[in-house]
């Protein structure tokens, strides 16, 4: 895998992979023996599908379950990377918003 590849996100692998098969959502889900609800939630990437359901989607998608397994796992990594970043980001700002309002009020005494 290219490393340009291994930056795209695991909801657009799986969508491209489905689409280069020219199938609908819900043929592929049923083909995986999936939800289609489950398939399109993992392709918007608002989960992730669990060991079993990438070897059923790396079966019918023609590639090999550790290249799934590799894009499921950095994405997830990323999220978490995001979420971790996000987090740190909030604190600084309420941090810094209630050394304001107590510099605001003992200024104000």
């Amino acid at each position: 895998m290219k490393d340009k590849e291994k930056k795209i996100q695991f909801g657009k692998y799986l969508k491209s992979l489905r689409e280069k098969q020219d199938l609908t959502i819900a043929e592929a889900a049923e083909r995986a023996h999936v939800s289609a609800k489950d398939l399109e939630i993992w392709e918007k990437e608002l989960d992730y599908p669990n060991l079993k359901d990438v070897y059923n989607l790396a079966d019918i998608y023609w590639v090999t379950c550790d290249e799934m397994i590799r894009m499921r796992e950095n994405s997830i990594k990323s999220k978490s990377m995001f979420a971790i970043f996000l987090s740190k980001i909030i604190r600084i700002f309420i941090n810094r918003n209630h050394k304001d309002v107590a510099y605001n009020y003992i200024s104000t005494e």
